[in-house]
């Protein structure tokens, strides 16, 4: 008996981290995408996910990957706003040299910084792998929360295996 509800605990949780990746298929274009989720709780509170991932596989097997990154921010940055940093708790990180845009969010009061991003599959592997400890779009910094790490990272580990 004991066996048997381990067993459907663990398939329980398997089933709902598979989930947390959005499959959708366009038959016009004939793509298939992936994408981890937009937001997740954070203090009982939906937020923007820091960091979200997505894969397109188009009909000849070619594959992009890209990352959309989100910050809160007060500090509006001019046209030429570009810088997009994600640091690791080892001390290691990435840039892109993108556009950052700002958008105004009534929900939390404040900006949001956001930035598009195409990445290597390299990238990707290593967000899966690293745990995020933060990421500044320009001059705004976002610090992740233990809990935000952890569902970054095991995102990001459903996302590669796809």
């Amino acid at each position: 008996m004991k066996k048997l509800f381990l067993l459907s605990v663990m398939s329980l949780h398997l089933f709902s981290a598979k989930a947390q990746i959005e499959t959708k298929y366009d038959e016009f274009s004939r793509e298939t995408s992936h994408r981890t989720p937009y937001s997740g709780w954070t203090f009982g509170v939906r937020m923007p996910e820091a960091l979200s991932g997505y894969t397109f596989i188009d009909s000849s097997l070619s594959t992009r990957h890209y990352l959309y990154i989100r910050c809160f921010t007060s500090n509006l940055g001019g046209i030429h706003s570009k810088g997009a940093h994600i640091l690791f708790t080892d001390g290691s990180k990435l840039f892109y040299d993108e556009d950052v845009e700002y958008e105004y969010s009534s929900t939390f009061s404040t900006y949001i910084a956001t930035c598009f991003v195409d990445v290597s599959k390299e990238d990707l592997e290593a967000i899966a792998t690293k745990r995020v400890k933060a990421v500044r779009l320009y001059v705004s910094d976002r610090y992740l929360q233990p809990k935000e790490q952890e569902r970054i990272l095991s995102n990001f580990n459903l996302l590669i295996s796809k």
